[in-house]
């Protein structure tokens, strides 16, 4: 989506707001395409003793599965960004997260959004903060049932450590 920031430019505006879905539905992120619903993207462009910003807030919920135990979990993030903007033909500037105008006056808030998204999101997804993942033996979702595997096993390259303490 492009928004044009003309009238802030211009000091027409002291703000201009925004707000928009976008469909990250094709994005991959893990191996996986978690975002089965758009992300709701909202905020404003401000101009404020002659420096230019822009204020980002997202929301999205995902459909990913659990990295402990497989189960499906959906669930929800809210974040918020703050970049400064640069006008068009302005030299670039040594802050990273500065966003550049075109030639147009506009910048890409859907590429801007899905990067600051992407970021941002959690590398590693549970289900809930202590869930007992899978039984590395039999598969069993260790959640829902226990089994009856040993749990503690020696590594048989260190086995015969095992035997000289045993002696």
């Amino acid at each position: 989506m492009l928004f044009d920031l003309t009238l802030l430019f211009s000091g027409q505006a002291e703000a201009l707001p925004f707000s928009f879905s976008l469909d990250l539905s094709e994005t991959k992120f893990h191996a996986a395409y978690p975002f089965s619903s758009p992300v709701e993207v909202s905020g404003e462009a401000r101009h404020h003793a002659g420096e230019y910003s822009l204020q980002v807030d997202l929301f999205c919920e995902l459909s990913v599965a659990c990295d402990r135990c497989a189960e499906l979990t959906h669930p929800q993030f809210r974040f918020s960004f703050t970049h400064p903007v640069l006008p068009p033909l302005q030299p670039e500037s040594e802050d990273i997260n500065a966003l550049s105008a075109d030639a147009s006056s506009c910048l890409d808030l859907a590429e801007a959004a899905r990067a600051d998204l992407l970021l941002e999101l959690p590398s590693k997804f549970l289900c809930s903060p202590d869930c007992k993942g899978l039984c590395p033996q039999c598969g069993k979702n260790l959640n829902f049932e226990s089994c009856t595997c040993k749990t503690h096993s020696i590594d048989p390259r260190l086995e015969i450590l095992k035997n000289l303490i045993d002696h």
